[in-house]
């Protein structure tokens, strides 16, 4: 009779140990999961009792018996822990993974009857700062120009036109496009060139390169490699705009006395 019962025993109990240690193998248990994302092995926080693990190009999917409750409790914690990004806009968040250089950009749960499906989708790098620089890229074709200074002896202001322009301490500044060179005076006049662009090349040159932007009080002075300026009176009606060479220097005076300085 012991023998009767002692054989299906046995074979429950080695069954279950077979299935456990499958379980312990396939990560069942485990609150993180592997992933190799352009030949590099990233780790991903996942809910326990997870299976079925499916990574796809640009997606990593896999099944879970956690409760929904759980899932969603594990996705805020893991998100929270991630830098979130929306690029600029009111649209969708990212979530940037700095220490594995990837984002999540969707975390998906579908509820199934027993189990659910849980699908992460990421991109490598991070993606609002690549869509930014694309951007940038894009921007810096249409600021594909440089500045030509002809120096003075006696360094002054001068008024370029109606709109509260000064060069200073320079003859005949031109300014050089790909493939045409004109004066400056002239290119505002025509408008092949605006102010806000001069002043854009410099902001972009003051964030991603060695360029500079200093904020004083109402004023603002931008330098890179070419050429400075100085925006007097900023957001007012009587905003001045000063463009110079790499010998132009911020002063507390210099946008009070500018028009006194011809």
């Amino acid at each position: 009779m012991r023998k009767l019962f002692f054989f299906p025993i046995m074979s429950i109990l080695l069954l279950t140990i077979v299935l456990v240690m499958l379980l312990l193998k396939i990560g069942f248990y485990k609150s993180s999961y592997n992933v190799v994302i352009n030949n590099r092995t990233i780790e991903l926080e996942i809910p326990k009792y997870s299976y079925s693990k499916i990574q796809g190009d640009g997606y990593f999917q896999f099944k879970t018996l956690n409760s929904t409750k759980t899932i969603k409790k594990n996705r805020e914690t893991y998100l929270n822990n991630l830098f979130e990004q929306n690029c600029g806009t009111n649209e969708n968040n990212y979530y940037y993974d700095k220490k594995n250089n990837i984002t999540i950009y969707d975390y998906m749960i579908n509820n199934n009857l027993i189990s659910k499906t849980i699908i992460f989708k990421y991109y490598i790098g991070n993606y609002c700062n690549d869509k930014e620089m694309e951007k940038i890229e894009q921007e810096l074709i249409d600021l594909n120009f440089s500045l030509q200074f002809t120096p003075n002896d006696k360094c002054s202001f001068e008024k370029m036109n109606e709109d509260n322009i000064y060069i200073y301490c320079s003859d005949k500044t031109k300014i050089l496009f790909q493939n045409e060179t004109m004066l400056l005076k002239e290119a505002l006049l025509e408008k092949r060139v605006s102010i806000e662009k001069l002043i854009r090349k410099l902001e972009i040159s003051s964030r991603y390169a060695e360029g500079i932007e200093k904020k004083y009080n109402n004023d603002i002075f931008y330098s890179d490699y070419n050429y400075r300026m100085i925006v007097c009176n900023l957001n007012n009606e009587q905003e001045k705009y000063i463009v110079g060479d790499l010998n132009l220097k911020y002063s507390e005076s210099i946008c009070e006395n500018i028009d006194n300085t011809n």
